[in-house]
């Protein structure tokens, strides 16, 4: 087995592996290994291409919402998914050759295989066909990422993963997506601007529980009313059976109340856990558990110093999105740098779940705020007909605001828009720096955009 030396190894090429393009520049002698193409989740299989496919659902929306305020014959305009989802490959195509061109100009060795650690100082690298290499290393770093959950039920193997959904060749007309999470929601909202008859199935009375329950009611209601997504609610599917094409999905309350959906096809949405199948961790002393591998404040493994971990696959308690990853990530190579001096800094983390219209968090949540005993004022409401939603006729909007009692220092803001993804940015930056809402109030936002309506938000 040849065997190769590094600096560092990293096993994962998504955004939490910044840390080996920052330390090749610093340069130490650097290995980036992949069992898949190189570019990670967000850019090839989740974020981009989601909302690449999302341009197309938001286009069909907003022309039917215009037909008869300006705009006539929409209801002759048809979405073409084969076409959208040759649009999305178009930015996701070149992602790999691309990424491969950067290593081996910043002078990273890229191996595609999968990595399993032979001990604490070597990883072995087996690519289909290949001979197996030996990587060595002073450091490693693990952001592998997240894997779909394994649907431990009768029939779960049918259940198509969100991967392959934005690979499809066509939509069918009836889709089941179990859970109510972020990749439910999106594809549903998705699927249903193109036809598809969808259906949600989720264990508690609302979906998406990482946001605010007064907003994601108001979300739920429109997604219901004016998109036609039906949810099956407080229910957890049981059971999935295929005769020929069609697909039986049983779903059971606690109270033993059953329900049975059919469809042409069912996307697994129920999570995502830690992708560290097959790393064999035992071997380099790497403690870890079903949120991830162990790690401290510095995102160093808890039992084998020499062992970092960032994104999804770590369990540092931070939410599962993009940002966190970067974040981790670039706090990982101050620390292998400077011998951890930093901590990562989540205080502003936003989160954004691209329905139509979509939904944003930043900051403390109501909960969080009554948690920790803060004395906090709440300015809530519904702004669907306010200019900004008003002159796209946009079916829904709402705003919750929370502000210190006594200082008005914004400690949370969530949103419901279609421009709220960028919105919410505004409120990011403001917890960040610590912003009153005085300070807010006394910027001259241009009138009318949607930094304008902070003003009556915070009033």
């Amino acid at each position: 087995m040849n065997t190769h030396e590094f600096d560092l190894v990293t096993i994962g090429t998504g955004i939490a592996a910044g840390p080996a393009r920052k330390l090749a520049k610093e340069g130490w002698r650097v290995a980036l290994v992949d069992a898949r193409e190189p570019g990670g989740t967000c850019a090839l299989r989740g974020c981009s291409p989601k909302k690449m496919l999302r341009t197309g659902a938001a286009t069909l929306d907003l022309l039917r919402r215009m037909e008869g305020n300006g705009i006539t014959g929409s209801e002759g305009v048809q979405g073409n998914w084969q076409d959208l989802v040759r649009f999305k490959d178009s930015y996701t195509d070149p992602i790999p050759e691309n990424n491969k061109k950067i290593y081996s100009k910043m002078g990273i060795e890229f191996f595609e295989g999968k990595a399993s650690f032979q001990d604490g100082e070597s990883v072995r690298v087996q690519a289909a066909g290949a001979e197996p290499v030996l990587l060595r290393a002073r450091k490693f770093h693990l952001a592998t990422g997240a894997r779909p959950a394994t649907l431990d039920f009768p029939g779960g193997e049918l259940a198509l993963s969100s991967d392959d959904f934005i690979h499809l060749p066509e939509l069918p007309r009836r889709i089941v997506f179990i859970g109510g999470g972020f990749i439910s929601m999106e594809f549903a909202h998705l699927a249903a601007r193109y036809g598809s008859e969808c259906t949600v199935i989720h264990p508690r009375k609302l979906p998406l529980p990482a946001f605010d329950p007064d907003l994601v009611e108001v979300l739920t209601k429109v997604s219901e009313e004016d998109a036609g997504i039906r949810f099956v609610r407080d229910s957890r599917v049981c059971r999935i059976t295929r005769d020929g094409g069609v697909y039986t999905v049983l779903a059971r309350a606690e109270d033993g109340r059953e329900a049975t959906v059919e469809a042409d096809l069912v996307v697994h949405g129920a999570g995502r856990v830690p992708n560290l199948d097959g790393l064999n961790l035992e071997a380099a002393n790497v403690a870890y558990g079903r949120n991830g591998v162990a790690v401290n404040e510095y995102l160093q493994s808890t039992t084998n110093p020499d062992v970092y971990s960032a994104g999804d696959c770590a369990d540092t308690g931070a939410p599962h999105l993009s940002l966190v990853a970067s974040i981790e990530g670039r706090t990982v190579s101050h620390n292998i740098l400077h011998c951890n001096r930093q901590t990562a800094d989540y205080s502003s983390v936003s989160a954004v779940v691209f329905t139509l219209p979509a939904l944003a968090s930043t900051g403390l949540s109501e909960a969080e705020c009554e948690r920790q005993g803060l004395e906090f004022e709440k300015k809530f409401g519904e702004s669907k007909r306010w200019f900004t939603n008003r002159h796209l006729n946009e079916p829904a909007g709402a705003y919750k605001i929370l502000l210190e009692k006594g200082t008005g220092r914004i400690l949370g803001a969530h949103l419901l828009a279609h421009h709220c993804e960028e919105f919410v940015n505004l409120f990011a930056l403001a917890i960040r720096h610590k912003l009153t809402r005085g300070d807010l109030n006394s910027v001259l936002w241009a009138h009318p955009s949607a930094a304008s309506d902070l003003v009556r938000m915070l009033s």
